[in-house]
C-alpha cells in the first residue's frame, strides 16, 4: 500500500523527500531487493488500494508503523497487500463492487503466520507472512479480473506478500523495530476479508469497502 518515499527503477533505489513545494529525488546505493516499492506519486493524487487487514499484528507492531511508515499516520492499518495502485477510484463503479464481492467470496479463509522479519535491501523491514502462496492467489484474481492494473504499475516483477513494519527513517531505528517485533513471533493470525481503500498522503486513507472471504 502506499509508500510516498521509495521508487525504484531497474536495481537502483531512489529517494523523495518532500521540500516545501517540491519533491527532491537523490539515489541511493543499489540494493538487491526481491520486491517491487510504491512509485512515489504527486501527495494529492487519489489512489486506490486492496489489502488484507491484519488487526493481531496491531498490538506488536502499531506503535513502530505510526513512527516509521508513513502510511500508518494516513490511516491504513497493519496489512498485507493484495493489489496497489489499483483502479482510480473515479473509475469504481456499483459493478466493479459486485465484481470483488464475488472474486474474493469464492476464496476461504485462511490461517497464516507472521513468522520472521526480513528486509528489502537496507531500507524496508517487515515481517513475512508464511504461507504467502494464498496472498499471491488472492492478487492473481484481481489481475485476472483487471489485467490492465498490475501491481505497481508493471514496473517490477511479482510482489512479496510483507506486512511493512518501517520504510522511513534510519536503518538504526527499522533495526531497532525489526528487532522489537520478532520477539513476538511466530505470530498466528487469519484472512478473512479484504479491504478496498481510496486515498492520498494529503487526504488520508479511507476504507471504501470491505469483501468478506467464504466462512468470514
Amino acid at each position: 500500500m502506499p509508500t510516498s518515499h521509495l521508487v525504484r527503477k531497474d536495481h537502483e533505489l531512489e529517494t523523495c523527500h518532500r521540500s516545501d513545494d517540491e519533491t527532491i529525488v537523490a539515489p541511493l546505493p543499489k540494493a538487491d531487493l526481491d520486491d517491487a516499492l510504491p512509485r512515489c506519486t504527486p501527495m494529492d493524487r487519489l489512489e486506490a488500494g486492496l489489502l488484507v487487514p491484519v488487526p493481531e499484528a496491531e498490538p506488536i507492531v502499531g506503535r513502530h508503523r505510526l513512527q516509521l511508515d508513513l502510511s500508518a499516520g494516513w490511516g491504513v492499518p497493519a496489512h498485507i497487500t493484495v493489489l496497489y495502485p489499483w483502479m482510480p477510484p473515479d473509475e469504481i463503479r456499483e459493478d466493479t463492487h459486485t465484481r470483488l464481492t464475488e472474486i474474493f467470496a469464492g476464496v476461504p479463509t485462511f490461517d497464516f503466520t507472521l513468522s520472521d522479519i526480513r528486509w528489502f535491501g537496507s531500507d524496508v523491514v517487515y515481517a513475512a507472512p508464511t504461507p504467502d502462496t494464498p496472498f499471491r492467489a488472492l492478487t492473481n484474481l484481481v489481475l485476472e479480473a483487471w489485467p490492465g492494473f498490475l501491481p505497481y504499475e508493471g514496473e517490477h516483477g511479482e510482489p512479496t506478500p510483507h506486512l511493512t513494519i518501517g520504510d522511513s527513517g534510519t536503518e538504526a531505528d527499522l533495526a531497532e523495530a525489526g528487532d522489537s517485533v520478532a520477539r513476538h513471533l511466530p505470530l498466528a493470525c487469519s484472512a478473512r476479508e479484504v479491504w478496498l481503500m481510496t486515498g492520498s498522503a494529503d487526504a488520508g486513507w479511507t476504507r471504501e469497502a470491505v469483501f468478506p472471504l467464504v466462512g468470514a
